[in-house]
């Protein structure tokens, strides 16, 4: 079997490319490169580790580190990783196991105290023992929901409205009839959705980021079309 070889200068173009073909059915936008740069905006340093067999890349992960007071040590953070591609039987146990050795050594190298991860995986009693094999335990907390749902938009908009609840297609429709219009957003608008997030964050009791956090998260996000801001008016006022 051809030896697997570590490498830590993957080019964008070529990491966004893997993310987007990992085992996950999903695109894993934390795991992409213009998430990395986001977070470097913040005071993160992103590093990008990857697994290559053949000339192709096999599994990878996006490190997130964060360094402490007095910057002695640091913390690690990977969001929705590592990432892995199916490979053969056998074969996913072996690149799996050299990932994530290389993961613990780069949090060695780093002085962590602290590595903490949100794999993609579905949940088996067989994925907790492997990972508490590698020294992990189930953290009190959450970072990033657990699930999310998704609605494919391929379908006509009658066979997308047809499969939503009754009183969901009303109130759709309602609003169209009332003239309600929604139009693409742009950064000239991020200062009326701040406002409009604030806002509901007072009134639901739930806790947002700064506005410089969204600024920064569109300026990294937004030119690859990774994040699209969508207004809603109605008699010309959001």
């Amino acid at each position: 079997m051809t030896e697997l070889m570590i490498s830590f200068d993957t080019p964008p173009e070529r990491w966004n490319e893997f993310v987007s073909q990992s085992q996950w059915p999903d695109f894993e936008l934390m795991q992409s490169y213009e998430w990395g740069r986001f977070k470097e905006a913040l005071g993160w340093q992103a590093i990008r580790l990857t697994l290559e067999r053949d000339g192709r890349l096999v599994a990878g992960v996006q490190m997130l580190i964060k360094p402490l007071p007095l910057k002695i040590n640091s913390i690690v953070y990977v969001p929705r990783g590592p990432l892995l591609r199916r490979e053969g039987e056998g074969e996913d146990e072996t690149v799996a196991q050299r990932l994530m050795e290389a993961m613990h050594a780069v949090a060695r190298r780093h002085r962590a105290i602290a590595l903490t991860i949100e794999p993609p995986f579905r949940y088996s009693p067989e994925v907790v023992q492997w990972l508490q094999a590698h020294g992990f335990h189930r953290s009190r907390f959450d970072n990033q929901p657990q699930c999310s749902m998704l609605i494919d938009l391929t379908p006509s908009l009658d066979d997308i409205l047809a499969r939503m609840h009754k009183t969901t297609r009303y109130n759709i429709r309602y609003s169209e009839r009332r003239g309600v219009t929604v139009r693409t957003g742009d950064a000239a608008d991020l200062d009326t959705f701040y406002h409009l997030l604030a806002s509901t964050a007072r009134q639901a009791g739930f806790s947002i980021r700064s506005r410089e956090y969204y600024r920064q998260e569109w300026e990294a996000l937004a030119p690859g079309s990774y994040v699209r801001l969508f207004l809603a008016l109605y008699e010309g006022e959001v």
